[in-house]
């Protein structure tokens, strides 16, 4: 095995974009343990060795790819917050909120099993997963203290908030039990959320 290097060169960083870009297609096609890296160098459309290149082994890949997959999920959200500015926070807000989560769960679904697995069974996985988590409740906490929302305990409220809004996703997206009325689950959600942060 070579020495792992950081691309330097625009031509370098886009193969290591493409080699993260299949892993992500196919981890989430055939999962980690049924992939090997041979398999993501062709859909990059590379050789093996160069994938070896960027990345000690097929796990470097899959913590690389979970970056990207929290990313795509977490970049919708933020741009509807950070675009919120001075916008008082109510029930059309919350609902706006909620069903641009639902849709970016909804854009990233293929992988999104294997990772919840994974998180379960390897510790580095999880501690992306709690890396991520924190990331996006400080930066929602960040957003909702520029809005001047004042609580008492805010980092609990958001930390709460968060998995809420994750549960809920998780509800509409991937369990979709057929005993639940998701309209009234999002409404009663947008309930909740205001009743926290008002």
């Amino acid at each position: 095995m070579g020495i792992v290097r950081e691309p330097q060169k625009v031509t370098s960083i886009e193969k290591k974009k493409k080699i993260i870009e299949a892993g992500l297609k196919v981890f989430g096609k055939k999962g980690y343990y049924n992939t090997n890296t041979a398999e993501i160098a062709k859909v990059a459309g590379v050789s093996t060795g160069i994938v070896y290149s960027y990345f000690n082994d097929k796990k470097d890949i899959l913590l690389q790819v979970i970056e990207l997959y929290f990313q795509n999920i977490f970049q919708p959200i933020q741009s509807f917050l950070f675009n919120l500015q001075n916008t008082k926070l109510d029930h059309k807000i919350i609902e706006q909120f909620l069903q641009i989560a639902i849709k970016s769960h909804q854009d990233n679904y293929t992988l999104h099993e294997e990772v919840i697995a994974l998180s379960h069974l390897d510790k580095d996985v999880h501690k992306q997963f709690l890396n991520f988590e924190i990331l996006v409740s400080g930066t929602i906490e960040k957003i909702l203290l520029q809005h001047n929302v004042k609580v008492d305990n805010i980092t609990e409220r958001v930390h709460l908030a968060y998995n809420i809004v994750e549960n809920l996703c998780h509800e509409c997206v991937y369990h979709k039990h057929a005993n639940i009325n998701y309209n009234a689950m999002i409404s009663l959600t947008t309930k909740t959320l205001l009743s926290l942060f008002n």
